[in-house]
């Protein structure tokens, strides 16, 4: 079976407040300057969808037509969001066995819509521009060095027995 994968953004001209609120906490708790983040809802349907069923169940069901556009994406292609600022893309799912009440729905709704039965999977996609992969890892590696030397010195860890452990 197909899987297809539609991505729902907020307009160009409108504004993205969980892109905001990712970019204002990239720099409040990593330190870094970020140009902006523009977040986009991910649906991955697997099942015998036509591009027209895509298209009607984007429209209809999946987009604002007020305040959001879509794409129907082909597995290489990266849309909404493209800039000419560097940028690196962070894409979050659900961990297999966790609970996705938004998939169930979409599930439920292309039965109902279409009489198909699909598997449908949800995430949220992040695109940060005017950033590259080094500087997240660098400030990665930062916190996690600051958070074990302010467990180390709280006592909250003895790394010899964290290293027995692993041993």
């Amino acid at each position: 079976m197909a899987v297809s994968r539609i991505v729902v953004y907020p307009k160009h001209d409108e504004p993205d407040p969980r892109g905001e609120g990712v970019r204002q906490q990239a720099k409040s708790f990593l330190g870094i300057e970020v140009a902006a983040v523009r977040s986009a809802d991910i649906y991955l349907l697997e099942g015998d969808l036509s591009v027209e069923q895509l298209e009607g169940l984007a429209r209809r069901l999946l987009a604002d037509p007020v305040s959001q556009d879509y794409d129907i994406e082909e597995h290489e292609e990266v849309g909404a969001g493209k800039s000419e600022l560097q940028s690196s893309v962070i894409e979050v799912h659900p961990l297999p066995g966790v609970m996705d009440p938004v998939a169930q729905s979409v599930e439920d709704s292309v039965l109902t819509l279409f009489g198909l039965d699909v598997k449908a999977l949800t995430g949220v996609r992040y695109d940060f521009e005017g950033i590259d992969e080094n500087d997240l890892k660098d400030a990665e590696d930062e916190k996690v060095d600051k958070a074990a030397e302010e467990a180390s010195a709280k006592g909250d860890v003895d790394w010899d027995k964290e290293e027995e452990k692993e041993e």
